[in-house]
């Protein structure tokens, strides 16, 4: 599944266990991809000026959502955002590098 299509699905209102059930894929380890991929750009936020309690709370937020399987937040009927380091483009880039929105 390409970046694009998953970020389609997920404003389509399917959950990211709900994408992971459908390829086949076992949702404790797309979970865990997603804390390590979260996880690795606060530390880097971190090491430019984020207060690490924030870094904290935030990896916290996440890996409750993640817990819940119902990551993320948004789709019809949801509140549009998500968490800032689940943006996308069509460059395919890092989500460190993705543009702020």
């Amino acid at each position: 599944m390409t970046p694009a299509a998953l970020v389609q699905a997920l404003h389509n209102g399917d959950s990211l266990k709900d994408v992971a059930s459908a390829q086949g894929k076992d949702y404790h380890a797309v979970s865990q991809a997603v804390h390590d991929a979260a996880k690795a750009d606060l530390d880097k936020a971190v090491a430019n000026g984020l207060d690490q309690a924030r870094a904290d709370e935030l990896l916290s937020k996440l890996d409750a959502a993640l817990a819940s399987g119902d990551f993320p937040h948004f789709g019809p009927g949801r509140p549009s955002g998500g968490f800032p380091w689940f943006r996308h483009d069509e460059a395919n880039e890092s989500p460190a590098e993705a543009p702020a929105t």
